[in-house]
């Protein structure tokens, strides 16, 4: 049997904090009910692996637009990681693969 993975892009930083925690519960508690196991995968911005300065500026400009315009906000690995225990996953591991972004594995 394969194991069951769960892949979001681009989607959770668009919300604040307590979104985020739901989304990522439920995703923990699908990958529970799986008998073989898996893991979360995001790709999405994670503040300070920008690929060169020109992307870390992008990344402020991007920052304030997501505060004026919608309630998510980019996350520096700390706050990533502070979402990942508080919806009871076990380990991460980040890494950046093009510009902005990033793939994220989250473990159970």
């Amino acid at each position: 049997m394969k194991k069951k993975n769960e892949l979001t892009q681009w989607v959770l930083l668009d919300w604040p904090d307590e979104a985020c925690l739901k989304v990522l519960k439920q995703c923990r508690k699908a990958l529970l009910s799986s008998k073989n196991g898996g893991k979360v995968m995001i790709a999405d911005h994670v503040l300070g692996h920008e690929s060169s300065d020109r992307g870390a500026s992008s990344s402020l400009l991007l920052d304030l637009m997501l505060m004026a315009v919608a309630e998510g906000c980019l996350r520096s690995e700390k706050q990533w990681g502070k979402l990942f225990s508080d919806a009871g996953f076990s380990s991460y591991v980040i890494t950046p693969v093009a510009g902005l972004r990033s793939l994220i594995q989250v473990y159970p």
